[in-house]
């Protein structure tokens, strides 16, 4: 079975969010690890995709993506904060490579939210949406 377009682009952006400073690991479509010896963490999903046929039997596919990450706070380092930043960082990361090695057309962040679940630990929560370009031969994803 032949890899798809999709999955070469999930595979470059894992490998390239998986380089982010600070984190202790980056997978595609797991739960999020709950260990604190397993954070800060990213999960990345891949969402909806939206086809446009265009001429000459090609396929502009936009397709959305998620980043979420967790880390664990402190009284001296608050969730909130390490949350933004990691955010930060992760989101400049991707900037590094924002075509992921010419397999997109182009890409945008298009939402961060941002959130805190203090039930037993002070856990902090983002989620980075992306949208990422790319192109495809008709019927193909």
């Amino acid at each position: 079975m032949a890899t798809t377009k999709r999955q070469q682009i999930v595979d470059a952006l894992q490998t390239l969010i998986a380089a982010t400073s600070g984190l202790t690991g980056c997978t595609v479509w797991q739960l999020m690890p709950e260990e604190k010896d397993q954070l800060p963490a990213a999960v990345i999903e891949d969402g909806e995709s939206t086809p446009t046929a265009l001429a000459g039997g090609v396929t502009q596919h936009s397709l959305t993506v998620d980043i979420d990450i967790a880390v664990v706070g402190t009284e001296s380092d608050p969730a909130d904060q390490l949350a933004r930043s990691l955010a930060g960082d992760v989101l400049a990361q991707f900037g590094t490579d924002p075509t992921l090695g010419d397999l997109l057309t182009g890409s945008r962040q298009s939402g961060l939210s941002l959130g805190v679940n203090s039930k037993n630990v002070r856990l902090g929560l983002g989620r980075l949406r992306l949208v990422l370009e790319y192109e495809t031969s008709r019927f193909e994803i």
